[in-house]
């Protein structure tokens, strides 16, 4: 039973930092770090890349990326399953908007989704 009490303190200890900060993953893709983007989307589940950062207006890595206009990031991101437009964050605005509204580059990469390969 000792080694449940420690494991259950990681697992705890862990939502509650993922619950009070970003991940690494949304901080690269604000940051514009296309390098860390690409060593860390293959460890991230399809949740984890989908994640709303509730305490950062509710935008997922999409979202950011978009709103920076980090084309090559932004094309990473769909290339492995982020949602476009199905995902609103507390502007009800989807990645999609958040695109539309900065650089046209990067709001037609949404358009383009399924020739990104």
């Amino acid at each position: 039973m000792g080694n449940t009490e420690s494991i259950s303190s990681v697992y705890y200890s862990s939502i509650r930092t993922s619950l009070n900060s970003i991940t690494p993953l949304y901080e690269a893709c604000r940051d514009g770090d296309e390098e860390k983007v690409r060593n860390l989307l293959p460890k991230y589940s399809h949740l984890d890349i989908n994640r709303q950062e509730f305490h950062y207006g509710g935008n997922t890595c999409l979202h950011i990326a978009a709103a920076q206009g980090h084309d090559n990031i932004v094309k990473l991101l769909l290339q492995h399953g982020c949602y476009r437009s199905s995902l609103l964050n507390s502007q009800n605005q989807s990645a999609y908007d958040m695109a539309a509204l900065h650089k046209e580059s990067t709001r037609l990469l949404f358009l383009r989704q399924d020739t990104l390969n």
